[in-house]
């Protein structure tokens, strides 16, 4: 959808709520427009903010995707559509989107002000990220995870089972990208207990990206990451 350049610009200035719902899975949503962007929050989370989402921003951004070239990408959690939108209009890819999102609210928005514009082929599916796992039969060039229930992960997303049933989705060339919240000191502790036990035991070449506030954890190093970004990254980590 597009907006009047007037409540773009005033966004700059001040957030713009354009709607508000309740959810059985998410408790209340919020959508607004934010310094140009569409926002999707609950009480304590942003779960969309077009480029600005600034996790999956600043990691597609040291990744290189056209050696192995990516073509299908699964989206697990898909909120608005951040990361396609991101993908089409701040990288210009325009891969083919296999999106996972159990909210109805939250695809319904997402059609609204977001994937409708999009010229990415882009599926959304309607069910929880573990059961389209346990389903599926199709392969990805790119997995994205970004699952959670306001600021929780949901527990059967970090079992190790979930990990070696995406393993087996991935092309010969695929990788993983798993968004796991890390901003205060318990829950990186957490992030990396996740990555060092269970993670890093399922991808061997794994490595992880200290993000502002989150952790980003990457299943293969060694071929996605674009040469000028490796002296970024030493033992495992963004520096």
């Amino acid at each position: 959808m597009k907006m009047p350049w007037y409540k773009i610009v005033w966004s700059y200035f001040n957030e713009i709520v354009l709607e508000t719902s309740g959810s059985d899975i998410n408790g209340e949503l919020y959508l607004s427009l934010n310094k140009g962007q569409f926002q999707l929050c609950t009480r304590n989370a942003i779960y969309s903010y077009g480029n600005r989402y600034d996790n999956f921003f600043d990691t597609f951004a040291l990744l290189n995707l056209d050696k192995p070239e990516v073509k299908n990408v699964l989206i697990l959690g898909m909120g608005l559509g951040s990361i396609p939108y991101m993908l089409e209009n701040s990288f210009q890819k325009t891969f083919d989107f296999t999106c996972v999102e159990p909210d109805e609210q939250i695809i319904q928005w997402a059609h609204t002000y977001i994937l409708n514009d999009l010229k990415s082929f882009v599926e959304v599916i309607q069910t929880d990220a573990d059961t389209f796992v346990s389903m599926t039969e199709d392969t990805y060039d790119m997995i994205c995870v970004d699952v959670f229930t306001d600021t929780v992960v949901p527990d059967e997303i970090l079992h190790p089972d979930f990990m070696e049933s995406l393993k087996h989705l991935l092309t010969p060339s695929g990788f993983i990208l798993f968004n796991h919240l890390a901003m205060y000191e318990k829950e990186k502790e957490r992030a990396l207990s996740y990555y060092e036990c269970i993670f890093k035991k399922t991808f061997v070449n794994a490595t992880y990206l200290k993000l502002k506030s989150n952790f980003m954890l990457l299943s293969d190093q060694g071929r996605q990451l674009k040469k000028a970004s490796a002296n970024l990254f030493m033992n495992g980590s963004l520096l």
